[in-house]
């Protein structure tokens, strides 16, 4: 689980007047990146929630998010959405988007659901009740209507107008596909970055090395190299040398300190250099890896 390193942490949504409507203040987003060097990516793997969720009692629930568009008809009309979202069933125990029908516990619990926006329900159907009716998705499958939500605030940071079960899209469990937003309904009191430091030692012994151990190991790898490298190129070394001297009438002692110093130089060269390159490899965020696989 190389992708729970200090590269991932946690970022609280209510920033001053968004998302300010919800009535749980212990929401968080997981975000990509590195605070430090003001870069973030919100993008996060699937399997990321349930992963927290299952190893941190801190975690009371999680929902993925995932906005994208669909071709939709209804009945002989046809709309191109674009804001077409699929979420976890915790969704509605982490939002307070409400719902004016439908059952908010049951309504992403069912494959091939929906739940409409009421302006989109309107948009659909005008006056007619829409709840237990069925709109087709890229012409080929069935969502029934199972619940209507109130249109999303202005000053909410996602915008949705059709909402279905994330199980819905049959999302393989990949670690390296970074493209879903990660949700975190945490326990009262737990703070954001605590936690995150929480789940980079857990990332750290599940998954064996840390920094130190990964740079004391290729540290150690590389020196042995040098030593046998530099007692090899002794010998020849000294013939080589001690033969040039010989053309010199006035030529000084080969003593022994000038090749130990030369061994010693080239040792700390070679290990700062080995120690700077294995920071860099240790501390090296994976997105940049994965972006070009």
């Amino acid at each position: 689980m190389t992708i729970l390193n200090k590269r991932l942490y946690i970022r609280q949504i209510q920033v001053l007047s968004y998302d300010n409507f919800h009535r749980k203040n212990e929401i968080v987003r997981v975000v990509g990146g590195n605070p430090a060097e003001k870069e973030s990516f919100a993008g996060t793997p699937s399997p990321l929630g349930r992963l927290l969720n299952e190893n941190f009692p801190e975690v009371r629930s999680y929902s993925r998010f995932y906005l994208y568009h669909k071709l939709i008809r209804v009945e002989n009309m046809v709309f191109n959405e674009n804001r077409v979202a699929a979420a976890d069933s915790g969704f509605f125990d982490i939002f307070s988007f409400p719902l004016v029908k439908g059952d908010k516990n049951m309504a992403l619990t069912k494959y091939n659901s929906v739940l409409l926006s009421e302006a989109t329900a309107n948009k659909y159907f005008g006056d007619k009740d829409p709840l237990g009716k069925t709109i087709i998705f890229n012409d080929s499958i069935l969502y029934e209507i199972t619940g209507i939500f109130k249109d999303i605030p202005a000053n909410s940071h996602i915008h949705f107008d059709l909402l279905v079960p994330f199980k819905s899209l049959h999302v393989a469990e990949d670690w390296g596909a970074w493209n879903y937003y990660t949700y975190l309904l945490f326990s009262s009191n737990t703070q954001p970055f605590q936690f995150k430091e929480k789940t980079v030692k857990w990332a750290e012994k599940i998954n064996g090395a840390s920094v130190s151990e990964i740079m004391a190991l290729m540290s150690r790898n590389y020196i042995w190299w040098v030593v046998i490298s530099f007692i090899a190129a002794c010998p020849p070394a000294i013939l080589i040398i001690g033969k040039w001297l010989q053309n010199f009438a006035y030529r000084t002692e080969l003593n022994w300190w000038i090749f130990a110093l030369a061994g010693i130089i080239a040792l700390v060269i070679a290990l700062l250099t080995v120690i700077l390159q294995s920071w860099k490899v240790a501390t090296k965020n994976p997105i940049d890896a994965l972006r070009y696989e």
